[in-house]
This record gives C-alpha cells, sequence and structure tokens, in this order.
C-alpha cells in the first residue's frame, strides 16, 4: 500500500515528516486519503511544537519518484 503522511515545520523547513495511516480502503495500492481526524491530529501536533503543517507526501510503490498523472490533475 501507498504510504502518506504530513510534513511539519516552520518558516517553510521541513522538521519533522508525520507518518499518516493510508484511509484508502479498495485502491490503497495506488491511492491513499488522509482521514479527517488524522488531519486535525497532525494539525494538533504541529501547533504543540509552535509548527504548521507545509505538506504531505504519499510513496509511488510500482512508479518512479515524481508526480503521477493522476497526482497532477488532483494537485
Amino acid at each position: 500500500d501507498e504510504c502518506c503522511g504530513a510534513l511539519v515545520g516552520r518558516g517553510g523547513l521541513v522538521t519533522e515528516a508525520l507518518a499518516l495511516p493510508n484511509a484508502e480502503m479498495e485502491t490503497a495500492r495506488r491511492r491513499f486519503t488522509i482521514a479527517p481526524h488524522d488531519y486535525r491530529a497532525a494539525e494538533r501536533r504541529a501547533a504543540e511544537q509552535g509548527a504548521e503543517l507545509l505538506g504531505f507526501y504519499h510513496s509511488h510503490q510500482d512508479h518512479p519518484a515524481r508526480p503521477a498523472s493522476y497526482d497532477l490533475a488532483h494537485a
């Protein structure tokens, strides 16, 4: 399955890559979804550190390390 998570930091500098569960049930091998409660938990964690959510990451199991056409269309 694809892994995913939040990028936490300050001033545009990532200080933590926070792994989050992939909530995608049927197509987790090719897609990822971050559940709202996990998103909120990541926001809380960032705030506790005096930081903010800077972005998100996910893996590609069978694809090069660059945005897939689906990623670009849904960014």
